[in-house]
């Protein structure tokens, strides 16, 4: 596609551990990876649940080593909400990034829950493109949620849900295309990427084995677990053609990345 612009997107999710395995993962060393990819001016977007669960500690991995993955989006995972709602808040604005939860509302203010929003817009200054976001979960982890009432909040359908917004988002926010961040099962990003129209892409966490899927002519990327991998998406945008997307697996290993020393210092 000659005239296609090129849109290039480094994903993670659920990374419960910082320190590495080995000569395998750790947040460090995957400072360093997701640093070599700096040419592409890439998107950097998270599906969810970053907390240390080895040290127990209530702050999820947020300050210093989120940070210094230069994230532009995530999406709240269930495990976010097990300090509670306050703790998140502060967690969360301390990121300095903006974390989406588009299908749960929070009875008393109306808004999305843990004041995420339900929607974003990244004007992306290498490719010309402007990307909407949406955040999308599935009902059957509301249950996992001991710090949230289910009398407190409201569940919408994600697959109704994303699809108006991503609409929303193309119609009246002019958005080129649509990331859905998800943190559901692979039969939900399944269902999801069945009854998409407006949707092009589903980048998913909850499940921690690296997957790819095609569904309905749409990818569905799960990026592992615990800073050992994440994915290189490519994406080729053209408006006469269909999308094209390119998928590279990143194994981060000592071999190849060493240690990002500040990072090192926080961990």
């Amino acid at each position: 596609m000659p005239n296609a612009r090129q849109l290039h997107i480094l994903h993670f999710n659920d990374v419960y551990n910082i320190e590495p395995a080995g000569h395998i993962g750790g947040a460090a060393r995957f400072v360093t990876a997701l640093r070599s990819f700096a040419e592409l001016q890439p998107l950097v977007l998270f599906s969810g649940d970053p907390v240390d669960y080895q040290h127990g500690d209530p702050r999820p991995a947020s300050g210093p080593v989120l940070k210094a993955c230069n994230i532009d989006a995530a999406c709240f995972g269930n495990h976010d909400f097990d300090f509670g709602v306050d703790n998140l808040v502060q967690c969360s604005q301390e990121t300095g990034f903006p974390w989406l939860l588009s299908n749960i509302i929070d009875r008393e203010t109306g808004r999305p829950l843990a004041e995420g929003l339900e929607t974003v817009c990244i004007d992306h200054r290498a490719s010309g493109l402007r990307i909407g976001i949406v955040g999308l979960v599935e009902l059957e982890w509301v249950d996992t949620l001991s710090t949230v009432d289910p009398e407190d909040i409201r569940f919408f359908d994600f697959c109704t849900r994303g699809e108006q917004l991503a609409a929303k988002l193309k119609s009246e926010q002019s958005c080129d295309l649509v990331i859905a961040l998800t943190h559901m099962r692979w039969p939900n990003d399944r269902k999801l990427a069945r009854a998409a129209h407006h949707i092009d892409i589903i980048l998913g966490g909850h499940d921690h084995n690296y997957g790819i899927e095609f569904v309905n002519n749409r990818a569905i990327v799960k990026s592992g677990t615990d800073f050992r991998q994440f994915s290189v998406v490519s994406l080729s945008i053209d408006k006469s053609s269909p999308l094209e997307v390119k998928i590279q697996t990143v194994d981060v290993d000592s071999s190849k990345y060493s240690e990002d020393p500040e990072v090192a210092k926080a961990v």
